[in-house]
């Protein structure tokens, strides 16, 4: 493996779950959307309506925040919080994976992304130095 990655010819393929660290998982999500819901008035989810089909109940919670407030800002206030980045906007992992000399990076759709083979390049660990556990 690390050959290949010398040989700057491997192409990494990053799955959704580098960045679940970053953001909640949809359960913690809701949890905290509802409980700032109950504090507005209490949010009762019409029948059929659980935490078993996100979407919806999210929907649902987004109505409540309307309906009690007459706009959406707290809802989007507490989404902005929970979706910020974190202060460097990354963990050590992702510090570590851009850093190797990976030829490209994927995007999802499949194409490659150009700033990350600048990115890459210019902050590229020493192979030596890197310890992958």
């Amino acid at each position: 493996m690390f050959d290949l990655l010398a040989s700057q010819e491997a192409i990494a393929f990053v799955g959704a779950g580098l960045s679940a660290v970053l953001y909640p998982p949809w359960t913690a999500l809701l949890r905290k959307l509802r409980v700032e819901a109950n504090k507005i008035g209490k949010f009762e989810p019409p029948a059929g309506s659980t935490e078993d089909d996100p979407l919806l109940f999210a929907d649902e919670i987004q109505r409540h925040f309307e309906h009690h407030d007459g706009n959406l800002d707290r809802y989007y206030e507490i989404l902005g919080q929970q979706f910020s980045l974190t202060e460097k906007g990354c963990t050590p992992t992702h510090e570590k994976l851009v850093c190797l000399p990976f030829k490209g990076y994927p995007a999802r759709d499949a194409n490659p992304r150009p700033n990350d083979r600048e990115f890459m390049y210019h902050n590229r660990l020493n192979m030596d130095e890197l310890k992958l556990d």
